[in-house]
């Protein structure tokens, strides 16, 4: 994200740190910024596809207030889709998308007259959380939003026309805990993975420069030595 062109397409920016130098010279943060490009590109279609599908039976079920968020997510994510394409873009396109999400999740979880089950949705947003802000943004994500979706949940889903039994409601909202987890789990070992990767990598690079040094050394004293031999025929002489 160093390149302050803002015309410059991320894709290419990060294909072409990913390529610096024969591939000797791994930019890290630009392949992880190309992930999560990758990621939100992806999401954000399927979220539109998802919410225009949604929108029509939300309607025809009665449950405006969902249908209606639905409905405005469309046009967001496909001005987010091809928003983030460019570089000055990207932090702020990755910023609502993750308020995005965290909102739709409250709201699946608060609005009355849903299937008890749309809750299961909130376990995209440790996923999204952690691949998105790595371990300590998506920790704060997941930490703070499931928590209040939870609550909401059961605030909504306990009593009335969406009353669930106990043990259903626990099962739902396990899943999604356990998904949180292991997601945390995977982006810890994610993370230590990389950075011995980068540790080695860089161990490489200056055994490298040593083997260079040596050759260079090597050769000069090659020259020398090739030097002195011409000079003892004179010297004898």
């Amino acid at each position: 994200m160093k390149n302050d062109n803002s015309e410059t397409c991320l894709r290419s920016a990060c294909f072409k740190s990913f390529h610096h130098n024969q591939g000797m010279m791994y930019d890290h943060g630009a392949i992880n910024d190309y992930r999560r490009y990758v990621l939100l590109r992806t999401s954000l279609m399927l979220i539109a596809l998802i919410c225009y599908g949604y929108s029509f039976i939300n309607f025809k079920r009665g449950v405006m207030a969902l249908a209606l968020v639905e409905v405005t997510l469309i046009p967001v994510c496909i001005s987010l889709f091809f928003m983030v394409r460019y570089i000055k873009y990207f932090n702020l396109v990755r910023i609502i998308f993750t308020v995005m999400v965290c909102f739709f999740g409250l709201s699946a979880a608060a609005v009355s007259g849903t299937y008890p089950t749309i809750f299961v949705w909130n376990a995209l947003i440790p996923v999204f959380g952690f691949f998105l802000w790595e371990k300590k943004g998506g920790l704060i994500i997941s930490m703070t939003i499931l928590p209040a979706a939870v609550f909401l949940y059961f605030r909504y889903h306990m009593s009335g026309a969406d009353s669930m039994p106990l043990p259903a409601l626990s099962n739902i909202i396990s899943y999604v805990v356990v998904v949180a987890v292991f997601t945390f789990y995977y982006e810890i070992t994610r993370a230590e993975t990389e950075e011995a990767l980068k540790k080695e990598i860089n161990a490489r690079r200056q055994a490298e420069e040593g083997k260079g040094k040596l050759i260079a050394k090597l050769q000069k004293a090659l020259v020398e030595v090739e030097t002195l031999s011409g000079l003892l025929p004179i010297c004898a002489s």
